[in-house]
């Protein structure tokens, strides 16, 4: 069995990764209609393979959140404002 602790931390992460898999669902989306029926992206000329895009980008979106919400649950919280921090420049 799972201590309450242990359980309560897993149902603190577990929010992040699917909204994390959510929003890289919608991204792949966005890609898809502006990209419409290409091949391959016009500035670069790499392909692009929606199939292929729609599995990876979503599971990669979701370990990501729960990588992110994991170390900051298991942090100090000096160190969980580092990430928020981190997290905030990567953005803009």
């Amino acid at each position: 069995m799972l201590s309450p602790k242990t359980k309560r931390n897993i149902g603190r992460v577990i929010p992040f990764g699917v909204l994390w898999f959510i929003f890289s669902l919608i991204y792949c989306r966005l890609e898809k209609g502006i990209l419409g029926h290409l091949d391959s992206y016009p500035a670069t000329g790499v392909s692009y393979n929606f199939g292929r895009s729609i599995i990876a980008i979503p599971t990669a979106g979701m370990f990501m959140g729960i990588l992110t919400e994991t170390f900051k649950i298991l942090s100090s919280p000096a160190l969980a404002f580092l990430t928020d921090y981190v997290m905030i420049g990567i953005m803009i």
